[in-house]
């Protein structure tokens, strides 16, 4: 805005007017002030951040219960393995007794061994 009409000889200058009529400018114009763009670019930042975070969050979940998943077929498969090593013992230890037995130990001494009693040898 010009203050002088000649900055040099300092004459004032003519003042304009202002238009007094208002019904032909019913808009009025404001200057907005313009917000720096620093602002946007920190909400998307931020929403960007929200979405990796939480892609990372669902990705974490998921390789979570895949590893619980893994874990128990391993137990269930584990578990099968340790009844029949369970069943197998069983049976080992019933062969165990029934071979420890006196009446099979004196039967296979007759038979195989042919050996008597000492009260049977005369």
């Amino acid at each position: 805005m010009l203050l002088y009409k000649n900055q040099l000889t300092a004459e004032a200058a003519p003042k304009r007017r202002q238009n007094l009529n208002k019904q032909s400018d019913p808009v009025r114009k404001t200057k907005t002030r313009r917000r720096s763009k620093t602002v946007p670019k920190l909400a998307k930042a931020k929403a960007v951040g929200i979405c990796v975070g939480g892609v990372l969050l669902a990705l974490l979940t998921v390789a979570h219960f895949a590893l619980v998943a893994q874990l128990n077929y391993q137990i269930s498969q584990l578990e099968r393995e340790l009844e029949q090593i369970e069943n197998q013992k069983a049976h080992l230890e019933m062969k165990i007794t029934e071979k420890q037995s006196y009446e099979r130990i004196e039967r296979y001494a007759r038979e195989e061994l042919n050996m008597k009693k000492p009260s049977q040898v005369n």
